[in-house]
């Protein structure tokens, strides 16, 4: 693990919040005794895309018509992009039976502090039960992790990089819809992600991970709730019981209850023992796993896939 985020040191001065286990190689998923799989119940620069339909809530954004040309199809590794001068690398999966025809829903993965898009494919494993349905995505954090301190969209690395790999997937292929999941401070960008870019990607879920924070203390509201620059998006929240980090999720949970307009209360969801918070006006699930700690749950991967395609 890396030492503690500078976004931590000021979560624990404002709100109390201490965060034990920012960083790290994503590991693999771990498999807490008692879990079962199951189902769990956008304008900004760089944003421009060839693709025809966006697709409707709840269908994920795919099986509508396309007419881009025809593009690689498979796994490849090493790609390359120029944003604010610096070159940016990411992979990219896309279904082997791709043609150009059909719009598809595009996942965004996102590595821990240490790791990389080849880690974080290797702790979600979406592509084996879902290889065939959606484009996924695996960027590279420069320096291997994700600038979470620089709130200024317009300077911050990373949200440009997002912007234009956007804008590159959809000027390729038939990318109808954009989601995005990350473990550990992966899940942290996750959340700052929806955050800035929530007319960008639709839905979002952070694994063993928190935010998001403003280290500078100018865009909160008169009760001290943080003020995002663009809509509220819908979230999933995933944390181990036994997690450093379970403090920062639970502020993740109390923004995103903010933002999203939610009650307090929440009742039961599928797969157990998540739940839904009530009266929403963009879903919010949290799932707070027994026995595990700092990892992927065993069925963190599907419960994403069923969030995001269900918004």
């Amino acid at each position: 693990m890396r030492s503690v985020l500078s976004v931590t040191a000021w979560v624990a001065s404002v709100v109390g919040i201490a965060c034990g286990a920012c960083g790290g190689d994503d590991p693999p998923a771990n498999s807490p005794t008692g879990s079962s799989g199951g189902t769990s119940s956008s304008s900004s620069s760089g944003s421009s895309g060839q693709s025809s339909s966006s697709g409707g809530a709840g269908d994920g954004g795919g099986g509508a018509t396309c007419t881009l040309p025809k593009a690689a199809a498979g796994f490849q590794a090493g790609q390359k992009l120029t944003v604010a001068g610096a070159t940016r690398t990411y992979s990219i999966a896309v279904p082997a039976t791709y043609d150009g025809t059909k719009n598809y829903p595009v996942i965004f993965a996102f590595h821990g502090d240490g790791g990389d898009g080849a880690s974080a494919r290797g702790s979600f494993k979406f592509e084996a039960t879902h290889g065939s349905d959606a484009i996924f995505v695996y960027p590279d954090g420069l320096n291997k992790t994700w600038d979470l301190d620089t709130w200024d969209d317009t300077k911050n690395p990373d949200i440009l990089f997002m912007d234009a790999l956007v804008a590159a997937v959809k000027g390729t292929y038939c990318a109808a819809s954009f989601y995005a999941a990350g473990f550990s401070r992966g899940g942290f960008f996750a959340n700052h992600v929806g955050c800035h870019r929530g007319n960008l990607f639709r839905a979002v879920s952070s694994h063993g991970g928190g935010g998001p924070y403003d280290a500078t203390l100018k865009n909160f509201d008169n009760q001290g709730n943080l003020i995002c620059p663009t809509k509220p998006v819908p979230a999933l929240i995933v944390i181990g019981a036994n997690d450093g980090l379970l403090n920062d999720s639970n502020f993740s949970r109390k923004y995103w209850t903010f933002a999203n307009g939610c009650q307090a209360a929440a009742s039961a969801a599928d797969p157990s023992p998540c739940v839904a918070h009530q009266g929403c006006k963009a879903p919010l699930e949290w799932c707070q796993i027994p026995g595990l700690g700092h990892g992927v749950w065993q069925n963190g991967s599907e419960t994403t896939w069923k969030f995001f395609m269900a918004n």
